[in-house]
């Protein structure tokens, strides 16, 4: 991606070269500098840039989602050891709420706030 300028948050220094990226400390800025032409492409979350693009009213302003993403990003929850009992309960939970699709609403309400 040496030909274009990309909008990133601080941290994802793995999924684009440093000379090309643009690294601001709120998605929404980022949003805000593609919508203005001082960015090329921005990577963040589906989730995410839905829901700012909402906030920020620029649902029709051109910018768009391209598939496939560029990675996919794996995240874990970690546990200080003295809590370490909770870990089956809390894994049990979330298999339960991904199940009866609490967990989906979750994910889709916090993308439209």
């Amino acid at each position: 991606m040496s030909f274009c300028r990309c909008g990133a948050e601080k941290g994802t220094r793995k999924v684009v070269r440093e000379e090309n990226r643009i690294a601001v400390d709120h998605i929404e800025i980022a949003f805000r500098m593609l919508s203005r032409d001082r960015g090329d492409i921005l990577i963040t979350s589906p989730e995410t840039g839905a829901a700012i693009l909402r906030k920020l009213s620029l649902e029709n302003s051109g910018i768009r989602m391209l598939e496939p993403p560029l990675t996919e990003i794996r995240l874990y929850t970690f546990l200080r050891k003295k809590h370490a009992r909770l870990a089956l309960k809390i894994a049990a939970s979330i298999r339960e709420m991904r199940e009866d699709g609490t967990y989906q609403q979750i994910v889709k309400e916090l993308a439209e706030f």
